[in-house]
């Protein structure tokens, strides 16, 4: 049994320094380190996320800490220290992390809520057949202020109503019921600890990663046309104002040449319709 033991401790210890050489190599390949925490995800929605980032070009790994941290001081990154408590998944990835958080969000499946946990959004449960017989539960509804009928000997809900609001904590009572209703408001998402970028050196939270990029597109967009012609407006030339300020240039001053009466090419139409105008205008003057 003792050489047994020791067999196996010496494989392990074996087994750890080839996980940690491995990990060490891939390091020096990838600029973003994603660390990932997993003490409260699912076996399942793990290995479904580790093939998401795979699947989007990432080198991924689950490592204790402490193993971890030997191999990221061994290339001289001890700022990610703070971030490593228990069971960790990196991701070493070139791409971009917005773009990574988004495929992490989009593959986020549904969880039934549990007590405690904070609502996403508004929570409701819709008009209809429940499915349920009228009893117990009844109580449950009650609590939860949900107005309900019996028909056809089941309960059910006479309107839409709202059980948990945006960031509140679900009670248990609250929580039964959705379950009841089959009603999975939560996402099992992984939880992002942080992403390090080497090259700047920049920590990325997860609520930075978050972005909705049809809102900050709409953003982008109406600062571009804000500067634009804030540019046209004060004659600022770039690459993008020098067409419409020439255009602006060219009108003014034959605007001026008009007034002032410059006969050119540009201008001698203008000034001979102008003069036509004035004379119309006399000759009716004068049979006046």
């Amino acid at each position: 049994m003792v050489i047994h033991k020791a067999e196996n401790k010496r494989h392990y210890k074996k087994w750890k320094e080839s996980e940690r050489s491995t990990f060490e190599d891939a390091l020096g390949k990838y600029n973003y380190i994603l660390v990932g925490n997993l003490n409260e995800l699912p076996a399942k929605a793990e290995r479904e996320f580790r093939g998401v980032l795979k699947k989007n070009g990432c080198f991924t790994k689950v490592m204790n800490s402490k193993v971890a941290i030997k191999a990221l001081h061994a290339k001289g990154i001890k700022e990610l220290d703070s971030y490593l408590k228990g069971p960790t998944l990196f991701a070493l990835s070139n791409e971009s992390p917005f773009k990574l958080y988004k495929e992490i969000k989009k593959n986020a499946s549904p969880a039934f809520a549990r007590e405690g946990m904070l609502a996403p959004e508004d929570i409701s449960v819709n008009e209809g057949d429940t499915g349920i017989p009228p009893g117990p539960a009844l109580t449950d509804f009650k609590v939860a202020h949900i107005d309900t009928q019996i028909r056809n000997g089941k309960i059910y809900i006479a309107k839409k109503t709202i059980v948990a609001t945006k960031g509140s904590k679900i009670d248990s009572k609250i929580a039964t019921l959705l379950t009841k209703l089959k009603i999975k408001p939560m996402k099992v998402l992984l939880d992002l600890r942080t992403v390090l970028d080497r090259a700047s050196n920049t920590f990325y939270s997860r609520d930075l990663l978050d972005v909705n990029m049809e809102e900050l597109t709409n953003k982008i967009k109406d600062a571009y046309n804000r500067s634009y012609y804030l540019a046209i407006g004060n004659g600022y030339i770039t690459k993008q104002t020098i067409k419409p300020l020439l255009i602006k240039g060219y009108r003014n001053s034959k605007a001026v040449a008009v007034s002032g009466n410059v006969v050119n090419k540009e201008t001698v139409k203008h000034i001979l319709g102008k003069a036509h105008r004035i004379a119309n205008s006399m000759s009716k003057k004068t049979n006046i």
